[in-house]
């Protein structure tokens, strides 16, 4: 008796220590996963020196988040006209960062969900909030002119330049030298993973926090093994109010990044020469104002073919996706439409759309326990609601003061697990995984789509 209890506290100790990584999921229906939400990992300040009160002089961060001290709107806001992360294959962690503007307020902090453990900043978070360099919202809150980069947009500024060199440990000097950080913004689709750098891409947006007065039309990225962000300041970038929505995604045939303005269509490569790797591929094809170019921008191996979908004029977002198809050189060779056949998406503003490479087909998270699946090819399209499992939530896409919280790229392929993952809200404790059934199995570690 003695012993038979002994094995089953064994059982029970090894059990406990399996990495999350061994659990399953069921498969064809949602399974929630993980605990905590991005909300309750938020940095809040205890005080301690230089993550304790803001340029000010005066506004405190002592138990608070940035975005109360901001005054802003804190919690579900968080993803407030942004992605506010992307999918790290290669780490299993969607990494957080540069999360929403304007009147949610903001930060950037850098902290990650950990698919290996199902938490939140397993070990500590990437970075912390250059929390010197912040200002409050309001009106006549405005930036120090040696603290706003270029000293420009002192409402919204560009960057953040750190001039007591504060915050070192999390900034590597700008191409041209200086030591700025990047800043928050509506970045909506403006950010992609780039597999082999180490680095994530961030362009555009409206600026932090008076989206009006400026956009972010400097690029910078953020190395994940660094932990350091880095400005992007000899590049020529597109300038203007083109800016205000991006979508962007990872070439993998090309090692480049694609990314659309609301006029026309770039790409950055990360491997070229310094003041060279942007280049203009498409011009002027965009729809040139705001939600009409919200796209969510996937990348489809097979074809070799960056879609976007959801923007456009009126409601045809709904209906149909806008296609580049690229040669061997990685120019553009064809143009397109690819019209939906049988159902279509949920919405126009940065819809949550990836690509499963095992099945070949667009799966489409509607919210909910509803999944489209849309054939590259054809159009056909087909919208099943999933019962079974648990209900995950709908990303909030406005309405009475919040939140303007489009789904984007938090919704991705997990290879290890064959599943899809999905994140719509801030609040929401860890994520929703969802392994779909597959006419023959495959292998645990199947080929990754896209995201």
């Amino acid at each position: 008796m003695i012993f038979s209890r002994l094995l089953l506290a064994l059982v029970f100790v090894l059990c406990a220590s399996l990495p999350a990584t061994a659990q399953t999921f069921t498969r064809g229906q949602w399974n929630s996963y993980g605990s905590v939400s991005l909300a309750g990992a938020m940095f809040v300040g205890n005080g301690t020196p230089p993550y304790d009160i803001f340029a000010d002089g005066v506004t405190s961060v002592n138990g608070k988040t940035m975005q109360q001290a901001q005054n802003g709107q804190p919690g579900e806001s968080l993803f407030a006209f942004s992605s506010g992360g992307i999918y790290v294959p290669g780490q299993q962690k969607f990494i957080a960062l540069l999360t929403t503007g304007h009147f949610a307020g903001g930060s950037n902090e850098v902290n990650f969900f950990d698919l290996t453990t199902g938490s939140w900043n397993p070990g500590g978070r990437m970075a912390n909030p250059t929390v010197r360099l912040y200002m409050r919202q309001g009106a006549g809150n405005i930036w120090p002119a040696n603290i706003a980069y270029g000293g420009i947009h002192l409402t919204s500024p560009i960057g953040l330049i750190d001039v007591k060199n504060d915050y070192s440990a999390n900034i590597a000097p700008s191409q041209a030298g200086v030591q700025v950080v990047c800043l928050n913004r509506q970045i909506s689709g403006g950010i992609a993973n780039m597999p082999g750098t180490n680095k994530i891409f961030l362009f555009g947006g409206f600026g932090y926090w008076d989206a009006p007065a400026g956009d972010a039309s400097i690029g910078c990225t953020f190395d994940y093994v660094t932990k350091k962000y880095q400005f992007l300041d000899r590049e020529t970038w597109p300038q203007g109010a083109q800016d205000n929505e991006i979508a962007a995604v990872w070439d993998p045939d090309q090692s480049r990044v694609l990314f659309t303005t609301e006029l026309s269509l770039y790409s950055y490569q990360p491997g070229a020469t310094v003041g060279s790797r942007v280049t203009t591929l498409v011009r002027n094809d965009g729809c040139n104002s705001d939600v009409c170019s919200q796209y969510t921008a996937v990348y489809d191996t097979k074809r070799h073919r960056l879609v976007l979908f959801g923007g456009q004029t009126g409601t045809l977002g709904f209906a149909q996706a806008r296609y580049y198809d690229f040669n061997g050189a990685g120019a553009v060779s064809r143009t397109g439409m690819l019209t939906f056949r049988g159902a279509g998406l949920s919405t126009i503003r940065g819809p949550a759309v990836l690509y499963d490479a095992i099945a070949d087909r667009y799966i489409h998270h509607a919210g909910g326990v509803t999944l489209v699946s849309i054939d590259p090819d054809t159009g056909a399209a087909t919208s099943t609601d999933y019962s079974g499992g648990v209900k995950p939530s709908t990303a909030n896409e406005g309405g009475s003061g919040c939140c303007g919280s489009s789904h984007y790229y938090r919704f991705w392929y997990w290879p290890e697990k064959d599943a899809y993952v999905s994140m719509p809200r801030a609040i929401d404790s860890g994520v929703f995984v969802f392994p779909p059934v597959r006419p023959t199995r495959a292998p645990e570690a199947g080929p990754p789509g896209s995201r």
